[in-house]
């Protein structure tokens, strides 16, 4: 079988699972479509805005925010932490397949998915809240934004890796889970854009990935990005990936050394 075979295959398993649990996978697109209608609501009822956003501003960073979060948004790590403890995990070692490619491959077909559903629910979240989604269909600079946008889902599957990795350590991983998720949601601008935060906040965030993960993008999508702000935004999230890789790479194979599969 030819080495990237056996990826696609995992790309074509990822696709059936879904489509085979479509309603869990439904509830989840809805589940994150009422959030933001209700984002939207707020927002109309603050007619001067927030900060240097006005409510109209405010509601086209909602829409676009809500399609680049739900694509990045971390998906693999309970499923990848299920593997590691229950010894599925040996599977990989008696195979010529590699457990974080295999899973990267897997995560694309869901994000090819979750694309598709992002543009229907940015529909529906306009049809609903009445509003206009002309900001979402110009994409100010389609180049930037398509760079900064890969890189935020290179960045958080990263993320996801180390989350789901922590199964060696620990058979409770819904913790871990539960912080990543949490933080990435309130801290990347998926909510509300990060600039309208108190400066000493910006400050502490900035020195994080987060906010390079959806409010970089969206600023960029939405134009309020210059030049000199997108070279900023892409290095560090660069920098950040180097980062991360690294770390997956160190407690990738420091998990394997404590590894143990009884009975496999």
């Amino acid at each position: 079988m030819p080495s990237l075979t056996k990826y696609y295959l995992g790309f074509r398993l990822a696709l059936t699972n879904e489509l085979m649990h479509r309603t869990n996978f439904l509830f989840g697109v809805l589940r994150r479509v009422v959030f933001s209608v209700t984002l939207v609501y707020v927002f109309e009822r603050i007619p001067r805005g927030i900060g240097a956003f006005s409510s109209v501003k405010l509601i086209d960073y909602v829409l676009v925010s809500y399609f680049i979060s739900s694509i990045i948004h971390a998906y693999a790590m309970g499923r990848m932490s299920e593997e590691i403890t229950n010894g599925d995990l040996s599977n990989y070692f008696v195979k010529p397949l590699k457990f974080l490619p295999y899973w990267a491959a897997r995560m694309v077909a869901t994000r090819g998915l979750l694309a598709v559903a992002g543009c229907v629910g940015v529909v529906v979240l306009a049809f609903v809240t009445r509003t206009s989604i002309a900001a979402f269909f110009h994409v100010a600079h389609p180049v930037q934004t398509a760079l900064l946008v890969v890189n935020a889902i290179i960045m958080v599957q990263l993320i996801d890796f180390l989350g789901g990795l922590t199964a060696f350590w620990t058979d409770d991983e819904h913790g871990v889970q539960w912080l990543i998720t949490t933080l990435i949601l309130f801290l990347s601008g998926a909510l509300i854009p990060n600039s309208v935060l108190p400066q000493a906040v910006q400050n502490l965030l900035n020195l994080t990935p987060f906010p390079f993960i959806v409010y970089a993008p969206t600023q960029m999508w939405l134009g309020n990005f210059d030049a000199a702000a997108f070279q900023h935004a892409f290095v560090t999230q660069l920098v950040w990936i180097v980062v991360a890789a690294c770390a997956v790479y160190v407690v990738w194979n420091r998990g394997k050394k404590t590894y143990e599969a009884y009975g496999r």
